[in-house]
């Protein structure tokens, strides 16, 4: 929704040719081995988003839509009639339960992961011993995923020596200071954090038996929040409950390539500086569909 940034921040257009940010999450995606692409949508944003976006993907690799919508829950549960906000990452992916029957990642729409994320990405899922309930998560240094025009919130992760994920923790309120990188704490004051922490951009690689974990985890969240027209269910807490019951392993991925996001209006130059400098590179073409101004 873009409450912060003011606007669908999955449309604005960062490209030398007009391009946005989900088109280069495709062009790297397609690049690397995946064979379809199914965008989640709202249905107050999914004609914009097919006008965009989708008239310059849907020609070059399988593409469906899947809406996520308030009402559209398991039996026996309704929405508040005055809850208008999503329900969560994790009700988003379980829009897709009727559509995803193979090994798959999940991006943000609005953020941009490199090509160096898809190619971990690729390489992992494509495995041909690939198991059911062996995931992945590809992850970034907290120091290179702040925002210097505001505070950020971030899954800061455990992992093994082995490179094996541990658990997840949200964290909000982080922000670089003079002294470092701190977080705000529930009861006031902040804690710093080391730079080199691993943090989850919400970037994953799953097995389709992922569905079947999240339509219960799902199920035990409106259990306890149906009638809270706020709360909402994360993707990672899910992946963090499974860590826990010991039903799951995630290893964390490393992308070699530079992640950035749109939380703030303010970082809209800067994301275009990033892709105009990708692009002077020759990491993409000066227009990713051979034509420009996106049409």
């Amino acid at each position: 929704m873009g409450s912060r940034f003011g606007g669908p921040k999955q449309l604005e257009r960062l490209g030398p040719a007009g391009e946005t940010i989900p088109e280069y999450s495709a062009f790297d995606a397609m690049r690397h081995g995946f064979a379809e692409i199914v965008f989640i949508v709202r249905e107050e944003i999914e004609e914009a988003f097919r006008s965009t976006v989708g008239r310059n993907v849907e020609p070059r690799i399988a593409t469906r839509y899947v809406r996520q919508s308030l009402d559209d829950l398991p039996p026996g549960f309704e929405p508040p009639r005055d809850r208008d906000k999503p329900w969560g990452t994790a009700h988003a992916l379980w829009s897709c339960r009727n559509v995803l029957d193979r090994p798959f990642a999940v991006i943000n729409a609005d953020d941009f992961y490199g090509e160096g994320a898809f190619r971990a990405l690729g390489e992992f899922l494509s495995r041909p011993a690939v198991a059911s309930g062996r995931y992945c998560m590809v992850g970034y240094r907290l120091d290179e995923t702040l925002s210097p025009h505001g505070e950020v919130s971030r899954g800061v992760c455990a992992t093994s020596p082995n490179g094996m994920l541990e658990g997840i923790v949200e964290t909000s309120g982080i922000r670089r200071d003079a002294g470092g990188i701190t977080c705000g704490l529930p009861e006031g004051g902040r804690r710093e954090l080391a730079p080199d922490n691993v943090v989850s951009m919400n970037v994953w690689g799953f097995t389709a038996d992922l569905l079947g974990h999240l339509d219960s985890a799902f199920v035990s969240f409106l259990e306890k929040n149906a009638s809270d027209r706020s709360a909402e269910c994360y993707l990672p807490e899910v992946v963090g409950q499974l860590l826990r019951a010991d039903r799951t392993s995630v290893q964390v991925l490393r992308a070699d390539t530079r992640w950035f996001g749109l939380t703030n209006r303010q970082d809209l130059a800067d994301a275009k500086g990033v892709i105009a400098e990708l692009v002077a590179a020759g990491a993409y073409p000066d227009a990713l569909w051979g034509h420009s101004d996106g049409g």
